[in-house]
């Protein structure tokens, strides 16, 4: 595990830089980032043989934004009642779907119904996860 202080670019480039074991940055294999560029640019130049594997975490956040954008932009389509349904229930699109109660799970059902582009964004962001 490599970890360095600070967000800067120039950290993980002078880690590596500095290491006196060449050999254990050439046996780098699997190299987990917050999918900030600098870090991944870094990695490419002084271990390029490591796989580059993003977190979930960061990965969950972005397709969360996405969906959210989705959401905003489909209930701007909607009647004012449906709109409603949309605008007050974001979480029920956001939270892990398995983490949802029964009730929660019914509501996310409802949602989805209300417009097929959101239906395919919500599926896609939980095939992405399953398999990151």
């Amino acid at each position: 595990m490599i970890a360095t202080k600070g967000r800067n670019s120039n950290n993980l480039s002078t880690y590596f830089k500095t290491r006196k074991d060449e050999d254990a940055q050439k046996k780098l294999k699997p190299a987990s980032i917050d999918m900030w560029e600098p870090y991944e640019k870094a990695i490419k130049r002084h271990a390029p043989q490591a796989e580059i594997e993003y977190d979930k975490l960061h990965i969950n956040r972005n397709l969360n934004t996405c969906i959210d954008a989705v959401r905003r932009e489909q209930q701007h389509q909607l009647e004012e009642e449906n709109r409603r349904i949309l605008k007050r229930k974001p979480f029920h699109l956001l939270k892990g779907q398995e983490r949802l109660k029964p009730e929660q799970q019914q509501t996310l059902q409802e949602l989805l119904a209300q417009k097929q582009p959101l239906h395919t964004a919500y599926l896609l962001k939980e095939q992405i996860l399953q398999h990151s």
